[in-house]
């Protein structure tokens, strides 16, 4: 598993987290094509060494061209539209969507609304702010107050720099350098916020910015002396989306290092953000499964053990039923059958086939599991099969084979789980 490590000493901001991915090996002339597959025009990317402090990175600008507006109003909805749009892969569109979309939430929360409850998706997976009432004294005779304000998407009323050509970049950037790096998990370390005062298009506001202290609510952060914005509501955002976990670095063979310098020199520490990159080996292996289910409540229960009988015989991995309570407090059974793909139709005949079903659900899982086999020891009794499974730091499961200590125990008349001892005690660890 190929994992990325934020280093965030100097705190984090978008065009920091990509000049750092610059600097560990994401290829500009990659990027820059991917980006041309929006619908934005009128902007140039410019990579550059700097230095700040003793640390030398990479700088990564978005320089928006002539008179366009850089500061264009986009909401939220008109934001996600542009990424659905486009030619990039699903796996970045969802990336870039599930940055914008932390937040849109956070800044309508903070901005936009009058409530939390304000804020809602509607039928159609916009964001849009409920009606307010009007707060004047009722006319006579009007029977109630009046709705002064229409329910509108909530991105227009409080998304700000998040729509800005260089916002979008460097999100919608961010989402195609984990993509191109095959980056699968992403970690940080405890936020270093600095402390000032800064000038929005909306006011001056303290740091950390409102938005950034929200996004990162339950990260360890620090507030040091410095004075300067050294968190970003974007790269607050990334963080919120993509990272993992927050803490020290995770074990990993490092093999790619990148630094990202902010905008700013700072006199106390470099304005960089670290990015190491590196394999981590899985602790477990891991593969995908189907789970199926049906919910039973017609059908006599003694008819199970044979259906269950027949889906292990055609290759199910596993299947068990759970008693379960259904609508008008009706007693039944939930019917569950774990299987891979290719064995999904067969699964799913012998369930019609077999039950009183009419309908069956299935998804997709994820699956770890340890490493297993059958080996046969030598005991008082007899040879008896016993199944190993081995998983980190070489712990053991020992597991004998109930039909082999069960015959046993009848053949010898003794207690079936002294051959279970027996059995377990001799395995050699």
């Amino acid at each position: 598993m190929r994992i990325a490590y934020f280093d965030c000493f100097s705190g984090i901001a978008g065009d920091m987290a990509l000049g750092a991915l610059l600097d560990a090996g994401l290829d500009m002339a990659v990027l820059s094509k991917e980006l041309k597959k929006l619908n934005l025009k009128g902007y140039e990317l410019k990579r550059s060494k700097v230095r700040r402090g003793e640390l030398v990175g990479t700088k990564f600008d978005c320089l928006v061209k002539g008179c366009q507006d850089k500061h264009a109003h986009r909401s939220l909805n008109e934001i996600l539209k542009l990424i659905d749009e486009s030619s990039l892969n699903n796996r970045v569109k969802e990336t870039a969507k599930n940055i914008f979309n932390a937040i849109g939430r956070v800044e309508g929360k903070i901005h936009g609304a009058q409530d939390k409850k304000d804020l809602h998706l509607d039928g159609k997976g916009n964001y849009i702010r409920l009606p307010i009432l009007d707060p004047s004294p009722a006319k006579a005779g009007s029977g109630s107050r009046k709705i002064y304000q229409k329910p509108m998407p909530a991105g227009q009323i409080f998304l700000d720099e998040l729509g800005d050509i260089d916002s979008i970049i460097d999100i919608v950037g961010m989402a195609i350098a984990v993509d191109e790096l095959g980056i699968d998990k992403i970690y940080s370390s405890p936020i270093n916020f600095g402390r000032t005062i800064i000038n929005t298009r909306g006011g001056a506001l303290p740091t950390p910015s409102p938005a950034s202290l929200e996004l990162l609510k339950g990260a360890p952060i620090r507030i040091s002396d410095i004075e300067a914005e050294l968190v970003t509501p974007t790269g607050a955002g990334i963080l919120n989306a993509l990272s993992k976990g927050f803490g020290e670095m995770p074990q990993m063979k490092v093999s790619d290092i990148g630094y990202g310098a902010g905008a700013k020199e700072l006199n106390e520490i470099p304005n960089m953000l670290r990015v190491i990159i590196g394999e981590r080996k899985r602790a477990f292996k891991e593969d995908r499964i189907l789970i199926i289910e049906t919910n039973i409540d017609d059908m006599n229960p003694q008819n199970f053990e044979y259906t269950l009988e027949k889906l292990f015989k055609e290759g199910a991995l596993d299947a068990y039923t759970e008693s379960i309570q259904m609508k008008k407090a009706r007693p039944a059974f939930k019917l569950t059958v774990l299987c891979d793909e290719a064995k999904l139709e067969e699964m799913c005949s012998i369930i019609f086939s077999e039950t009183t079903s009419i309908g069956i659900r299935y998804h997709e899982s994820n699956r770890f599991k340890l490493d297993r086999k059958i080996v046969k020891v030598n005991t008082q009794y007899g040879a008896i099969k016993v199944k190993l499974s081995t998983g980190p730091d070489n712990i053991l499961t020992v597991a004998p084979e109930y039909e082999e200590c069960a015959r046993i125990a009848r053949a010898k008349k003794v207690p079936l789980k002294r051959v279970y001892e027996e059995a377990k005690k001799a395995v050699e660890v």
